[in-house]
């Protein structure tokens, strides 16, 4: 015979998760929706803009709300259940310092030492020459501020996450991904005019 108790308690078990689910799938619809929302207010911005600095925009806009829901909010863990810990070592968790094993944590505290010099040469002098011939050109935008870069405007070629960062960050390291080269992409580079 079935305890009325067991079955009381077992309903609201049930009640509890169906709860649970239903408000994961609300967040999920508000996610979209706001997304959504963003995306329209943005492509309103840019027909109000030059087409190249709305396009770039844009861009930036879209890919830096994606990380946003994705990364700083945590969201990307509350809907896809994640948890720390494991018997893998995931970028995830080796950015909270929580590695699988031994030999993956040791990967990061044998780290090289972070030196400036190595994130200044090569790729970022070709990508900070090809940004001074678009300031030349006309063609570049402070991508900070907006505004059109005049040739004699004082500028610095900024990383938008800093080399140092990235040299640092445990995930990169975790996925033996190359700092100098990261650190210094077209994405990552940005011409910013000197107040």
């Amino acid at each position: 015979m079935i305890d009325n108790k067991e079955l009381i308690n077992d309903y609201e078990l049930l009640e509890n998760d169906l709860k649970e689910i239903s408000q994961r799938e609300q967040l999920k619809i508000n996610i979209n929706q706001n997304l959504e929302e963003a995306l329209q207010e943005l492509k309103n911005i840019e027909t109000q803009l030059p087409k190249e600095q709305s396009k770039k925009l844009f861009e930036q806009c879209t890919q830096n709300a994606l990380d946003a829901i994705t990364s700083h909010f945590g969201l990307a863990a509350i809907v896809l259940d994640s948890q720390d810990g494991g018997n893998v070592s995931t970028t995830h968790n080796a950015r909270k310092d929580i590695y699988a094993n031994e030999n993956d944590k040791q990967q990061y505290e044998k780290r090289e030492k972070y030196c400036s010099k190595k994130y200044h040469n090569g790729e970022y002098n070709k990508i900070n020459n090809k940004l001074k011939k678009e300031i030349e050109e006309g063609r570049l935008y402070d991508y900070a501020t907006g505004k059109m870069i005049k040739p004699k405007d004082n500028t610095q070629l900024d990383h938008v996450v800093s080399a140092k960062e990235i040299h640092e960050d445990r995930a990169r390291i975790l996925a033996n991904a190359n700092g100098v080269s990261l650190a210094n992409t077209p994405q990552n580079l940005k011409k910013q005019m000197l107040r």
